[in-house]
C-alpha cells in the first residue's frame, strides 16, 4: 500500500478535485484548505455475529487537514498544500493495527505542489492536472518500514462529455527511500529474544532485527472514476490498481539457494469505491459510501474478484463503509 493507501484518493475523490481554496480577494487571501472527517466500520463489524469468535468489527474515525496557498491563477491554479491526518480505531479486533486500545495513529505527512487545469482542449472538453508530492515518515507504518522519504507524481486527465457526467483518469508513479530493505523491528521492544540465526542477513546490529516482510521501492498506481452529478447531488464509481515492486538486490547467507535469482517481489491490489453525496453549498459536503481493498484475483488465481463488492470473506475488513465531512474554507 502507499504511505497514505488508494482508499484515501477514492474517497470524495469526485469532490476534493474540485476544491480551488482561497483567492486572491478573498479575506484569507490566497490561503484555504479542506478539513475532512470521516467514520467508517468494516464489514466484519456485521460478519460473524452469530459466532464471536469470527467477528472482526471495526470502526475507524479519521480526521484530516490541508491547508493551502495559491500561488497564481494564471495558467490554471498553481497551489502549495500540506496535508496532516491521523486515525483512531473507537472498536478493535485482533488484526487491527493499534498496538493499545484506541491509540491515535499519525499518518504520514505530505507536502503537495499542485498545479491544476494547467492544460485544456475545449473543443473536446478535457483538462490535465499534475500533482508533486513529497511524504515524510510521521506514521508508525513508515517507521516500520525504515522509510526516509517518499517521491510521488500524479497525472489527472480529465473528460466532461456531458454537463452532468465527468470521467477521470489518474496515474500515480512513486518512489520509496528506506534505510533497510525489510520492516525492521527493535528486539529491545520483545520481552524475551527472538530466534536470531548467528550471522544471518536479518541481524542488522544495533538490537536491530530485519522481519520477513519486504519494502516497496516503486509503486504505481492507475485509476478510472465516473462522477455523475446534478443541482449538488452526485455519484461517483472509482476503481484503481496498485502495483508494488520490491528491492532487486538481497543479502545472501550460507542457506541461500546458488539457484535461486532476485526478483522484484510484484504485489498487486485494488480499490473499487462507490459513493453518493450532496454538496450542501460551495463550503461544504456530505458522502456515504463503500471502499473495497482486495488483490485482483482470487486465492487460486483462476477468476477476477468483483471490484465494488467483497465476494470473498467479509469478515476480513477489506471491505469498508464510511461516511465523509468535508469543510472548504
Amino acid at each position: 500500500m502507499a504511505f497514505t493507501a488508494p482508499t484515501e484518493q477514492a474517497h470524495a475523490q469526485s469532490v476534493r478535485d474540485q476544491q480551488t481554496g482561497g483567492t486572491k480577494k478573498s479575506p484569507l487571501g490566497g490561503f484555504g484548505g479542506l478539513v475532512i472527517f470521516e467514520n467508517s466500520l468494516g464489514r466484519g463489524t456485521f460478519t460473524g455475529v452469530a459466532n464471536n469468535a469470527a467477528a472482526q468489527p471495526l470502526w475507524t474515525m479519521s480526521f484530516s487537514m490541508w491547508p493551502n496557498y495559491v500561488l497564481s491563477r494564471d495558467r490554471g491554479l498553481l497551489r502549495l498544500q500540506v496535508r496532516v491526518g491521523m486515525d483512531i480505531n473507537l472498536v478493535e479486533n485482533f488484526n487491527s493495527l493499534n498496538t493499545v486500545s484506541s491509540d491515535a495513529r499519525l499518518r504520514d505527512l505530505q507536502l503537495v505542489v499542485q498545479w491544476l487545469n494547467f492544460a485544456q482542449y475545449k473543443p473536446a472538453k478535457l483538462s490535465w492536472s499534475a500533482f508533486f508530492r513529497v511524504g515524510l515518515p510521521t506514521s508508525r507504518l513508515s517507521q516500520l518500514e525504515t522509510r526516509v522519504m517518499q517521491a510521488r507524481v500524479d497525472l489527472n486527465t480529465v473528460w466532461m462529455p456531458l454537463n452532468w457526467l465527468r470521467i477521470n483518469y489518474f496515474f500515480s508513479m512513486y518512489r520509496n527511500f528506506h534505510r533497510y530493505q525489510n520492516r525492521v523491528v527493535d528486539t529491545a521492544d520483545f520481552d524475551f529474544p527472538p530466534t536470531v540465526r548467528s550471522g544471518g542477513p536479518e541481524a542488522l546490529g544495533s538490537a536491530l532485527l530485519a522481519t520477513g516482510v519486504e519494502n516497496a521501492q516503486w509503486q504505481l498506481l492507475h485509476g478510472v472514476g465516473f462522477t455523475f452529478f446534478k443541482s449538488g447531488f452526485y455519484a461517483a464509481f472509482n476503481w484503481f490498481l496498485l502495483q508494488t515492486y520490491g528491492y532487486t538486490h538481497f543479502s545472501n547467507d550460507a542457506q541461500s539457494s546458488r539457484y535461486g535469482s532476485d526478483g522484484r517481489n510484484r504485489l498487486d491490489l485494488m480499490v473499487g469505491a462507490i459513493e453518493l453525496g450532496y454538496s450542501v453549498n460551495r463550503y461544504f459536503t456530505i458522502a456515504l459510501g463503500s471502499s473495497t481493498l482486495q488483490s485482483p484475483l482470487t486465492a487460486n488465481n483462476e477468476s477476477v474478484r468483483f471490484p465494488f463488492w467483497d465476494t470473498t470473506n467479509g469478515a476480513s475488513n477489506r471491505q469498508t463503509f464510511y461516511l465523509d465531512l468535508v469543510g472548504s474554507f
